[in-house]
């Protein structure tokens, strides 16, 4: 067993959802922090986020069919894993479009990729980093306030 990833990525997924929750629900879709997300009987993969295209009833497994957008914190130890292995079983799924945020270390110290699927492939549709906000009309229409998503000290310093 390997540690939970750093308090940046707990702090930016909380943040994150908490930004993203209301514009889901307005748009239809429920948003939910960490589930399983199965693609055959062993092959599942856990998004820090996971946009549904409805609410759950006390599932412990749901099908990538229910999935409209996985939204993956990378962490520095899973890299290979949050940018390419997970988006190939999500593509190969046919699940609509993918988030990935980066907190790292150094500047720009978060950035933002949105992307949609096409052709069995995840296009970006939309970046941001920094201080700027990710704005985008799909899956819903969103704004994401990129810096909110730092820790509180670490935005102090950049600002």
């Amino acid at each position: 067993m390997s540690p939970y990833e750093g308090s940046g990525n707990s702090w930016a997924s909380k943040r994150l959802a908490r930004q993203l929750d209301d514009m889901a629900e307005a748009a239809g879709f429920a948003l939910y922090m960490t589930l399983n997300v199965v693609f055959a009987a062993h092959s599942w993969i856990q998004p820090d986020l996971v946009l549904l295209r409805d609410t759950l009833e006390l599932d412990t497994w749901v099908s990538a069919d229910e999935v409209v957008m996985p939204i993956e914190l990378v962490s520095p130890s899973s890299r290979r894993r949050d940018r390419i292995d997970k988006p190939a079983l999500m593509a190969k799924a046919g699940i609509p479009f993918y988030l990935r945020i980066e907190v790292t270390k150094s500047l720009p110290a978060v950035s933002a990729e949105l992307c949609e699927l096409r052709d069995g492939l995840y296009h970006p549709i939309e970046r941001s980093t920094g201080g700027r906000r990710l704005d985008s009309d799909v899956p819903f229409p969103m704004s994401v306030d990129l810096l909110d998503l730092l820790e509180p000290r670490r935005r102090q310093k950049l600002v």
